[in-house]
């Protein structure tokens, strides 16, 4: 089992990187198209996408319905690639949705300021000017959704198991030294704990799906938790028929044995304002 991630500024060639890879262990790339294509089929249209997609969102945007919709989304897609235990997955903050699994092999792919802006000059015929900002903006949003959608710092080194510096290191060597680290990693984990932990997570996140979004019931504060197959609900519902819809949707859903049900009942429970 190896499931790769790639987190990359802009100008750094983790693009190239990660189709290089890809194609090096015959693995499928998940990338911003493939992604594009698993959220249009959850409903997710074009204007959510341009709004949220590896940018900061703005404050109305980042408190709307929709904005919960897409990070959903995104991560059901993303554990989704990760249960093939076999996939390079470009970018979309897929480290920290895998964060704490043993063997995902989590990459940050970076280069010097000087050499990204030679790049991107070459690259899309920019002048000095052009290059700074195009630089500053994929990089502040970039940031931006990092922390809005994961909470974790995209530039803290502790959030990667390796680090590639494409100023001084070239693509065939960056996938030599990201295959080297593959293999010691299948030589070392436990694949097929990893491979549970990837489906309790994506369980979890397929529960909270299917209540909060495609069967529309009314939960706060829910939290999902997945031991085998036994799923437990913890939250806030305002009616007893309410929680019970939820343990009856929670029983439909392949891969579920056994669901207690803690949701606890608050009738005059309303909505905060924000």
């Amino acid at each position: 089992m190896a499931v790769i991630t790639i987190s990359r500024q802009f100008a750094g060639n983790g693009d190239e990187i990660a189709r290089a890879l890809a194609a090096r262990r015959d693995y499928p790339l998940t990338d911003k198209h493939t992604i594009e294509q698993e959220l249009h089929r959850h409903g997710i249209d074009d204007s959510e996408l341009t709004r949220y997609d590896e940018k900061r969102p703005t404050i109305w945007a980042g408190l709307s319905i929709e904005r919960e919709h897409y990070e959903h989304f995104l991560r059901l897609a993303i554990l989704d690639v990760a249960r093939t235990g076999k996939a390079v997955i470009l970018g979309r903050g897929a480290h920290s949705i895998l964060s704490g699994i043993p063997g995902i092999v989590t990459v940050r792919v970076i280069a010097p300021d000087d050499v990204r802006h030679k790049r991107v000059v070459e690259h899309f015929g920019a002048d000095d000017a052009q290059a700074d900002r195009m630089i500053h903006r994929n990089d502040r949003d970039r940031e931006g959704f990092h922390r809005h959608f994961h909470g974790v710092d995209w530039n803290s080194p502790d959030q990667y198991m390796l680090t590639i510096n494409t100023g001084y290191m070239d693509i065939p060597t960056a996938v030599d030294t990201i295959c080297t680290a593959c293999d010691h990693m299948d030589a070392e984990v436990d694949t097929d704990a990893s491979r549970d932990l990837i489906n309790q997570r994506w369980l979890a996140s397929r529960v909270a799906t299917e209540l909060q979004f495609s069967q529309k019931l009314v939960v706060r504060y829910l939290d999902v938790e997945v031991d085998g197959s036994t799923v437990t609900l913890n939250g806030v519902v305002p009616s007893a028929p309410m929680a019970d819809r939820c343990r009856e949707a929670v029983e439909q859903i392949p891969g579920v044995g056994e669901v207690v049900c803690n949701l606890q009942e608050m009738p005059q429970y309303s909505y905060p304002l924000i």
